[in-house]
């Protein structure tokens, strides 16, 4: 008799398990709380459906299981995932930076042709379905819902997600019933989440975005490097570069902690050259300084060097050139916090991959039982790398619990 596999939560990482599970010939059910699939996933990449990245890679994420990652990520590939979406019936378009969306830019579109896979490969799908409980009986799980219903499954795939957007419907109910069975759980933070900052003295700034190369340091030590773009915000940090440091703020108990942003991580040697060449033809440090940043910023620089905007290059004193240089590629900014899950794309935390048996997404210490998603402590930056690994880890899962 062939095993009946269940599947909690209906995300990335539930849609693919329960498609690659149904492509054999076992039974698939699949409980979902929110009223309909694939919620979290409609509102990726700001609505537009930022579904992977060109770049990937296993070195781009943080885990404590590099090597298997790589393994998994080798395997299921960028190239595997526009495949396996193209088979679904989503059409796909990388953008210059590798940023990978569906061609009909909305993510609603790509969570309902998804559902509609899901139903045509005869998955029993019961949504608006709150799991409770999660018991090992003998070879099976009992899996029991908020309707006073329980199933009996051979395999189970636990693809419950995060805290993350807990509006719309993100938890870490999940954790209980893993730390039940004898998984090793993290507790979940916020990840790909603003940085809260001392950002007084820079409120002039607010609004102003640019590309920068970011570190994150505490108590002098380098936690993280980020590159990409940055918004001045009224209560610190927006945008990429700061949200790919996010989860280490919550993560290390450095402090205090600071950030450290280059302003001209591209362009800093032009930049250069034009200054040596401005000494000698005589220049404003205004016209100089916007011809690399935001008004607002340069001026800002200015009054950190303690010079005028209508100040002369050639008249820069030697320690306000040195000031210059290090104010432009190493602007101290210190980091007090992280805002909360309400406004996180991911979740940190959860189950460590190391617990992982990445050939299968079987756990390693409870037989039958499967791990995809949010639910394990990965995190890779902004730009569909988390996507990704749902999708991936949730066809892995799909395809390991359906071996007869």
């Amino acid at each position: 008799m062939n095993p009946t596999i269940g599947i909690i939560g209906g995300g990335a990482a539930g849609l693919f398990a329960a498609l690659h599970a149904a492509r054999t010939t076992c039974e698939v059910i699949l409980w979902e709380a929110n009223p309909t699939l694939g919620r979290k996933l409609a509102v990726t990449g700001g609505g537009r459906g930022n579904l992977s990245h060109r770049g990937l890679g296993a070195d781009r994420y943080a885990c404590d299981a590099p090597e298997s990652l790589h393994a998994l990520l080798h395997r299921f590939n960028h190239d595997w995932l526009r495949r396996e979406l193209l088979e679904q019936g989503v059409l796909t378009y990388c953008s210059d930076d590798g940023w990978c969306y569906p061609v009909s830019h909305s993510a609603a579109a790509v969570s309902a042709i998804l559902a509609t896979a899901v139903a045509q490969h005869h998955v029993m799908v019961s949504t608006g379905c709150r799991i409770t409980a999660v018991k090992k009986i003998g070879d099976g799980f009992m899996v029991r819902d908020d309707l006073g219903g329980g199933r009996t499954v051979q395999r189970l795939i636990v693809a419950t997600g995060g805290k993350a957007h807990p509006q719309l419907g993100g938890d870490d109910d999940a954790l209980a019933w893993l730390a039940e069975l004898g998984v090793t759980v993290r507790p979940m933070r916020p990840a790909l989440a603003p940085l809260i900052a001392e950002v007084r003295a820079l409120h002039k700034l607010q609004g102003v975005r640019l590309d920068v190369a970011a570190e994150l340091y505490g108590n002098g030590l380098l936690l993280g490097r980020s590159t990409g773009n940055l918004i001045f915000t009224q209560f610190g940090l927006n945008g990429p570069a700061a949200m790919d440091l996010s989860h280490l703020v919550h993560a290390s108990p450095l402090q205090p902690m600071q950030l450290l942003l280059n302003f001209l991580p591209h362009h800093l040697d032009a930049f250069m050259t034009l200054v040596r060449q401005k000494r000698k033809q005589g220049w404003p440090l205004q016209a100089l300084l916007e011809s690399a940043l935001p008004a607002k910023l340069a001026a800002l620089i200015a009054r950190g060097i303690g010079a005028p905007l209508d100040q002369d290059v050639a008249a820069l004193t030697e320690e306000q050139s040195s000031r210059l240089v290090s104010l432009l590629t190493a602007f101290p900014i210190a980091v007090i916090g992280v805002k909360g899950f309400h406004h996180a794309q991911l979740a940190a935390g959860g189950v460590p991959l190391s617990e992982i048996d990445t050939a299968t997404m079987e756990c390693r210490g409870v037989q039958g039982l499967f791990l995809a998603g949010e639910v394990l402590d990965v995190v890779g930056p902004c730009g569909g790398f988390n996507l990704h690994f749902a999708f991936a880890s949730g066809a892995l899962a799909g395809i390991g619990a359906g071996r007869l």
